[in-house]
């Protein structure tokens, strides 16, 4: 009953007033994780001219990067042309941001001060385009939906970071019965309690970085404390060990990958196995070997565009 009052009444509210339009975007994202992967890819691809086009019109630290190994912007027309362009670093994002690293033509009152979460390091600072708020959430209730999870049932987070969250973020995680619990801090002590409490709340989803859950998972069963949400969602890093979340928890285990950068979850397995499923509306996703080439199925570094 809740679930259809946040998905007829709450969500069209939000965005009716704050002028979004995620719904139509997840109905789209519905739709396209049907299509044939050769449409799939010839859309990325047009995406992928005007991305670069962009870079280069308004970005001085693209056009540069462009320029220093003689590279126009209609010489990346397809996926397999990214491998000319160098790969920027981290180090490079941090060194040139905000003066070179920001688009010129995008309003100052869009731009959305962001950083990561610091999981493989130093947090790194960046803008994101407020308009790209609506692709993450839409991206985020699909995932929720292979998980087999509806808007407005129990979720609790197990977040690394401690944020300090705006009183509209609260009223927002209160109306739709999402708990974000940081226990980066927390002590064994702090972690037993908490088995203690999600087993009294019995919330429909559990997710959070990969090493709090699989430490959640293990006291559980230490305790012998019945905790049985109907799905558990794993970020960040691999899961030390599925089999002891599955007996754990007793539900499906489902890796998403998500990406504060791109602002959204890129990818998750489904149902029916443990590979992922890439958004591709979102983002192209390549596995590389140490010199940015594309490699086969398999082990290799995760690039992104």
């Amino acid at each position: 009953m809740y679930s259809a009052f946040v998905s007829k009444v709450l969500y069209p509210a939000v965005e009716l007033v704050e002028r979004r339009h995620f719904l139509s975007i997840l109905d789209w994202y519905n739709h396209c994780q049907y299509l044939p992967y050769e449409e799939l890819k010839a859309r990325q691809e047009e995406k992928l001219r005007q991305l670069i086009r962009h870079a280069y019109e308004n970005v001085p630290f693209y056009r540069d990067k462009f320029d220093s190994v003689g590279l126009r912007p209609e010489e990346i027309s397809v996926i397999e042309d990214l491998s000319k362009l160098p790969v920027t670093t981290r180090l490079e994002i941090r060194n040139n941001f905000p003066d070179r690293m920001v688009a010129k033509n995008i309003p100052r009152q869009r731009r959305v001060l962001k950083q990561t979460s610091g999981s493989t390091g130093t947090p790194l600072e960046f803008y994101l385009d407020a308009t790209s708020w609506d692709y993450a959430r839409a991206s985020y209730l699909l995932f929720n939906q292979w998980a087999g999870i509806r808007p407005g049932e129990r979720f609790v987070w197990l977040a690394s970071l401690s944020r300090k969250l705006p009183v509209k973020t609260r009223l927002s995680h209160l109306l739709l019965r999402y708990s974000y619990i940081s226990v980066a801090d927390f002590t064994f002590q702090d972690m037993e309690v908490l088995v203690q409490r999600l087993a009294r709340i019995n919330p429909s989803l559990i997710g959070g970085f990969a090493l709090h859950v699989f430490r959640l998972a293990q006291l559980a069963m230490k305790h012998d404390i019945e905790i049985r949400p109907r799905a558990v969602i794993s970020t960040s890093a691999t899961i030390p060990s599925r089999k002891v979340l599955e007996k754990a928890f007793c539900c499906p285990v489902f890796d998403r990958y998500g990406n504060e950068e791109l602002n959204g979850y890129l990818a998750q397995n489904c149902v029916e196995g443990h590979s992922l499923h890439i958004n591709t509306e979102l983002c192209i996703f390549e596995v590389v070997d140490e010199w940015g080439k594309s490699v086969s199925p398999g082990m290799g570094l995760v690039q992104i565009t």
